[in-house]
């Protein structure tokens, strides 16, 4: 208790008011056994939260401090914070990354006693420095103003200095002396903040200006260039003028009308740097042509003398020219050869005020006359003995055969054979003759040829349908059989049965020919035999792998069917392929007559066959079928032996087992047993056996199974199977029963012993010795 009235079992008090207690403890058992504190226990008056904090100062942070400081007004007996969570006896905070802060003061001996501000304090962002400074203009001294100014690209809120110690909130600097600047930009807010440029500016040396001009060259009019030019001696670093206005960077002036010029040059960084040269140059007027010249006289080549000359008209103060390039004092020009020429004349003083004629003047060619050719030569003939000479056509000559008699016609006639030699001359010019080179020849008057007769007549035959006529051979002659086409050979083959006349004529006088008396005979062509018949034709087999062909007889000839001939009408021993028939005459074998083509077949395929087993209607059937349909099924026998050799069927393809296994005493065999197939083809003589094995004939593999006990269809019954391996599935796929060696153990168990459901079950059945048989069986129980 701590009043001395009101106990309670526990020993801890909650909720107390400020006051002094007196600790009291009793006994339980006995009430009055009570026992006060030595002292009293003071609970102290609740504390008193710290005075909202307010800052004393905030500074912000600077590109110098990139960070911030909160200082808190002090308060006695409390700590101070900016999260409320680490507090710190010291009432100032550095260091401050940008934020928004909320100042707390806690008392030091209440911790719960915590007063927050009633507002944050907001740290600002680090400032940014200004952009790196460039120019926005840069103007250079001129000799007008020697001195430059520098404009840098405008900032907000910054101020501008070339030195980084002095700033202006202009951006211009003017007035600046020759010299290298770096441009400073400072954030009017924070003077830390400040950027130099990267590179320096340069206020170049005041300009000098040019030298006085004066002229390089001075190139005055000409006929050839009515203009002058001008070339001012070249200066480094200047453009040149004539007028003082427009200037240009090169030194020459050219086009120039004639005037007098004042010369100019101009800096070309500074266009108020003039300088103007201290006298004129002149241009002075252009120089006139001389007069167009014309001829004085013009004397024209002959064959005496092969030159002509020109003279032309003088002028004063004039050398004379006929190719514009050659000069010459003189005014008359000779040894000229043909050509046409036109005149000049040249100012002495001026070389280019040259004057050509108005038209050319013609020195005429040297009378020419060509060494006379034949145009064309006529020989004596038999019809016409006498011969004519034609000399090639020239403009102003005459014609002649002796040099001494002369005419206007190039053609002379009813010449005797001779030697000629060819003369022309010139009609205007007698002494201009000139003759022939070679002498022309008329020759004799030919002969004719000799009558021409047959040497040889080659009459046609079976090899060669036509005839040849060989002539008696002549030199100089050719050779016809109708008088109009003729040849050089004396000999005519390839010629159809006729009477031809001979006739020969003169190579070198066609006019000259003449004609045989007796005409030759071409004999008609000899009879063939008549066209070979098909008699017989025997084709190949399977015995006989060859065929034969017979022709029908006929007298006097030989056959064949493409190669050698023979007397005999039969050809045995042929393979197969076609054959042509043909017959000749064996007194003149080229006569050969072809008859039709005949076909050997080719020898007949073997018999090929496969014989398959299967159950039919709970009866095992061994079938036959051809391969590569070797064989007709129609048109062949057939003979089934069992493995005694003894005959079980004949001409059928099917082989019933299970009737020949019932046909046999006590209806046993032995499995597997081995029956043998003959396929027998009677139109081929192709004959082929095989033998099948067949492993079981059991066909009746049951449909259901009722294991009730009763004795029928209690189990699967496989005995005379010979089964390797039975397998039981259900209609799931899985498989419920399997035994090695089976015979007849399945009653509807699984593979633990089981009874399985009525249901349907497949089954897979594995021969020892044939292939694996599935399908489905029925198991029936009749309790359930």
């Amino acid at each position: 208790s701590l009043d001395g009235t009101t106990y309670q079992s526990s020993n801890t008090f909650s909720g107390l008011a400020p006051n002094n207690y007196t600790l009291y403890v009793r006994n339980t058992a006995d009430n009055t056994c009570v026992t006060p504190s030595s002292s009293v226990i003071t609970i102290n008056a609740v504390p008193l939260p710290p005075v909202v904090p307010t800052t004393a100062s905030v500074v912000q942070p600077t590109c110098a401090t990139p960070s911030g400081s909160i200082s808190i007004t002090t308060q006695s007996g409390v700590e101070y914070s900016l999260d409320g969570t680490t507090y710190q006896s010291s009432n100032t905070f550095s260091g401050l990354t940008p934020n928004n802060y909320t100042l707390y003061v806690r008392n030091t001996v209440d911790n719960t006693c915590v007063t927050p501000s009633s507002s944050v304090i907001t740290i600002n962002a680090v400032p940014l420095p200004p952009v790196v400074p460039t120019t926005a203009s840069v103007v250079q001294p001129t000799c007008a103003t020697p001195s430059g100014s520098i404009s840098i690209t405008t900032q907000s809120g910054v101020e501008y200095s070339l030195d980084g110690t002095t700033y202006q909130s202009s951006n211009t600097f003017s007035g600046l002396t020759p010299n290298n600047y770096t441009l400073y930009v400072r954030n009017t807010a924070d003077t830390t903040c400040l950027t130099p440029s990267s590179t320096v500016i340069t206020i170049n040396a005041v300009p000098l200006p040019p030298v006085v001009p004066t002229t390089a060259s001075v190139v005055q009019p000409t006929c050839a260039i009515p203009s002058g030019s001008i070339s001012i001696t070249t200066q480094s670093g200047v453009e040149y003028s004539l007028d003082g206005t427009t200037y240009q960077s090169s030194n020459t002036f050219s086009g120039l009308t004639p005037n007098n010029y004042t010369l100019y040059v101009r800096n070309t960084a500074d266009n108020t740097c003039v300088t103007p040269s201290s006298t004129v140059i002149t241009i002075n007027a252009v120089p006139l042509p001389p007069v167009v010249p014309t001829t004085a006289s013009v004397v024209q080549p002959t064959c005496a003398i092969p030159s002509g000359s020109i003279s032309i008209t003088t002028q004063s103060g004039v050398e004379y020219s006929l190719d514009g390039t050659t000069y010459q004092s003189s005014n008359t020009f000779s040894g000229l050869t043909p050509n046409n020429y036109t005149l000049y004349v040249r100012n002495t003083a001026d070389n280019t005020c040259v004057t050509p004629s108005a038209s050319a003047i013609t020195i005429n060619s040297i009378p020419v006359v060509v060494s006379p050719t034949s145009a064309s030569i006529i020989q004596p003939t038999c019809s016409i003995p006498s011969g004519s000479i034609a000399i090639t056509t020239q403009l102003g000559v005459e014609y002649s055969l002796n040099g001494v008699t002369y005419q206007s016609s190039n053609t002379f006639s009813g010449l005797t054979p001779n030697n000629y030699t060819l003369y022309v001359r010139n009609t205007a010019d007698n002494t201009c003759v000139v003759q022939s080179a070679s002498t022309i020849t008329i020759n004799a008057i030919p002969i004719p040829p000799i009558v021409p007769t047959a040497t040889t007549v080659i009459q046609p035959t079976c090899a060669i349908p036509s005839g040849t006529i060989t002539v008696v051979a002549q030199s100089g002659v050719e050779y016809s059989l109708n008088g109009v086409t003729y040849q050089t050979s004396n000999t005519f083959s390839g010629l159809a049965p006729n009477d031809y006349l001979l006739y020969a004529r003169n190579i070198a006088d066609n006019t000259c020919s003449v004609i045989s008396p007796v005409r030759v005979t071409v004999n008609p062509l000899p009879l063939l035999p008549s066209t070979p018949a098909l008699v017989q034709v025997i084709q190949p087999t399977c015995l006989e792998p060859s065929g034969s062909i017979t022709i029908s007889t006929q007298a006097d000839v030989q056959y064949s069917l493409g190669n050698a001939y023979q007397n005999s009408p039969v050809f045995n021993n042929l393979t197969p392929g076609k054959y042509t028939m043909s017959v000749r005459f064996t007194t003149s074998p080229a006569c050969i007559t072809l008859g039709s083509e005949v076909t050997i077949n080719a020898i007949p395929s073997q018999i090929q066959f496969e014989t398959t087993g299967d159950c039919e209607n709970k009866e095992y059937i061994l079938t036959a079928n051809p391969l590569s349909d070797s064989y007709d099924s129609n048109e062949v026998s057939y003979q089934w032996k069992d493995k005694d050799g003894n005959l079980i069927g004949t001409n059928s393809n099917v082989l019933n087992v299970s009737s020949v296994i019932a046909s046999t005493p006590n209806g046993q065999i032995v499995f597997p047993t081995v029956y043998s197939l003959t396929v027998t083809s009677a139109a081929t003589g192709c004959e082929t056996s095989a033998n099948v094995t067949v492993e079981s004939a059991y066909c009746n593999i049951q449909k259901g199974i009722s294991p009730d006990g009763n004795g029928s269809n209690d189990y699967f019954d496989l005995r005379l199977m010979d089964v390797k391996k039975l397998e039981i599935f259900n209609r799931y796929g899985i498989k419920v029963y399997s035994q090695e060696n089976y015979t007849d153990q399945w009653k509807g168990q699984s593979n633990k012993g089981d009874d399985l459901p009525s249901a349907t079950y497949y089954y897979v059945i594995e021969f020892k010795s044939s292939e694996p048989k599935t399908g489905w069986i029925y198991l029936i129980r009749e309790k359930q």
